[in-house]
């Protein structure tokens, strides 16, 4: 048993050999190693990792909080996707902002919508 293992292995090895001088062939086909160090990779819109940028001016620290706590005023029993699309938000920053307030205790789950508490 153990003289087919190393046979197998034996066997394995030449076939990596052969493969490992193939490539070095083909490495040095290619020519010498590049000099120069590469240049840093563009994003799609061809800028190379810059801050980025907002199309859209942010909303105030807080401003989204307050919008939901009125939107959820406004309508009473309203899904967080509904309430997302009353602000004009993602559903995800939407569920974001619920939780964010249901965890500051300013909100609470009512029915499939919420309720301001206070």
């Amino acid at each position: 048993m153990t003289t087919e293992i190393r046979d197998l292995l034996e066997t394995r090895l030449a076939v990596l050999k052969d493969e490992a001088g193939r490539l070095e062939r083909a490495l040095e086909a290619l020519g010498p190693a590049r000099t120069q160090p590469r240049r840093a990779a563009t994003t799609a819109r061809g800028s190379s990792k810059s801050p980025r940028r907002y199309k859209r001016k942010r909303a105030p620290r807080g401003e989204r909080q307050r919008q939901m706590i009125e939107a959820i005023q406004k309508m009473p029993g309203a899904t967080p996707l509904e309430l997302a699309d009353s602000i004009g938000v993602r559903s995800t920053q939407g569920h974001g902002l619920i939780r964010s307030l249901e965890g500051k205790g300013k909100i609470k789950k009512k029915g499939q919508g919420f309720e301001v508490i206070g």
